[in-house]
């Protein structure tokens, strides 16, 4: 496996190393996720990632309801519009993380359907102070 072609956004790591509990979601398959994570010194339990999805619909669902019934917010972030989109339908609160692939229309768009949108320094400010928008 090739590790060294995956790299992080400078300072993402800081996120895991808040107190929130935190899950990954994603099209890459779990192996490689947690390979990557170790590499980087980023802890976090297998447990908590779910890879090779095709759809996150199922499993945003599924952790929503857990979180529902645990009473503990749930913020879903993601840098593909069209996921984040799916997530707001769910009445997740969302982030749009704009440090992938971004075009006018993407800006548009969140702007239209109240979605936070952060760079890479906006999401890294301690995460307890990050004011999600209201579903």
């Amino acid at each position: 496996m090739k590790i060294l072609m995956h790299g992080l956004y400078s300072g993402i790591e800081a996120v895991f190393d808040s107190n929130q509990q935190l899950f990954i979601v994603s099209g890459k398959n779990k192996e490689s996720i947690c390979a990557i994570c170790d590499e980087n010194k980023i802890s976090i339990s297998p447990d908590n990632v779910f890879g090779g999805l095709k759809s996150k619909v199922e499993m945003l669902k599924s952790l929503y309801k857990q979180a529902n019934e645990q009473k503990v917010p749930m913020v879903f972030c993601d840098d593909n519009l069209p996921n984040v989109l799916e997530s707001k339908s769910l009445g997740i609160s969302t982030i749009w993380a704009r440090w992938g692939y971004k075009i006018q229309e993407h800006l548009d768009t969140v702007k239209n359907k109240s979605i936070d949108a952060h760079t890479v320094p906006e999401f890294l400010k301690p995460i307890e102070k990050i004011q999600f928008c209201e579903q």
